[in-house]
């Protein structure tokens, strides 16, 4: 596999990426990882390709599948939406499903840095990344060669998963002294993510903060729809049926906009190697101009 190339060149407003392309304007040293990542989470995160149409250019999505069943399906499709939007793509603890989707990159536990010196070894094209709870799983990501560990958990976290957090202090202390490029987790939101400049991190990382801002574009987006489609249709459906469309993983939801207006959108629900199309809405005013054909 070709080396990834990671690019960013992030210039808007929106905290979270505003923080990451001030962290990724002070790397102390080069790193090959986005300086803003999305990792997804099945028990926290009901729809991460809502999420993903979101991210800006330059940004990563750390897919972590647990072992579902349909980690295939999910796989090639966010693959497919990654790189249609130039985002970075990196598969959690499957080095194998990487390889088979042609992702960039894998993310390590810390459970698996005994075999992270072999895996970069025999990957040395892929961005090799791994997580880390302490100083001393921070010296074996280094030692291994990893291009970056995630540290976590920096601030106060609401994930079941989360011990103490560091505090900025001592993050900044781990990453003067980790040997490798560091990347903050934990607790990240739209908030606090500012404070991580000057501490020397290569960027930031988050699961529920992207849900949040993606909560209320959802709601926005669902009675943009409802509105449209009672326009085209009587009745139209309410925009809660619309939402829960948003949030269904099983469905997929297409729109289509001009000058920024929504202006049409279908809705297909997914299942295995078929698709049942639920509605599709082209709003009256845009028909017969090869809109429905986009």
């Amino acid at each position: 596999m070709k080396d990834c190339v990671m690019v960013w060149a992030y210039n808007g407003t929106e905290p979270l990426a505003s923080a990451a392309s001030r962290l990724f304007a002070n790397r102390p040293v080069p790193c090959r990882l986005s300086p803003l990542v999305f990792m997804t989470d099945p028990e926290r995160i009901s729809d991460p390709f809502a999420v993903v149409e979101t991210l800006p250019k330059g940004a990563a999505v750390i897919y972590r599948h647990f072992g579902a069943d349909d980690r295939h399906r999910v796989t090639a499709q966010l693959r497919e939406l990654c790189l249609e939007r130039g985002l970075q793509f990196l598969i959690g603890a499957d080095v194998e499903l990487a390889g088979l989707s042609g992702a960039d990159g894998v993310h390590l536990p810390e459970r698996m840095l005994d075999a992270a010196g072999e895996i970069k070894r025999k990957h040395a094209g892929l961005v090799i990344t791994a997580a880390a709870h302490s100083q001393a799983a921070l010296e074996r990501c280094a030692e291994a060669g990893l291009d970056a560990a995630i540290v976590s958990p920096v601030f106060s976290s609401t994930s079941p998963s989360a011990t103490m957090p560091l505090g900025l202090e001592t993050f900044r202390k781990w990453v003067r002294e980790a040997g490798l490029p560091v990347i903050a987790l934990g607790g990240v939101t739209p908030d606090n993510a500012h404070e991580l400049i000057g501490s020397g991190a290569a960027g930031l990382a988050a699961v529920s903060a992207f849900q949040k801002k993606n909560e209320s574009e959802s709601k926005e987006l669902a009675w943009a729809m409802a509105r449209l489609h009672a326009r085209a249709f009587s009745p139209g459906w309410p925009a809660a049926d619309f939402l829960a469309h948003l949030e269904n993983p099983s469905d997929c939801v297409q729109t289509l906009s001009s000058q920024n207006a929504l202006v049409g959108f279908a809705i297909a629900r997914m299942s295995a190697d078929q698709a049942e199309i639920l509605t599709i809405v082209t709003d009256p005013e845009y028909r017969r101009h090869g809109y429905g054909q986009t």
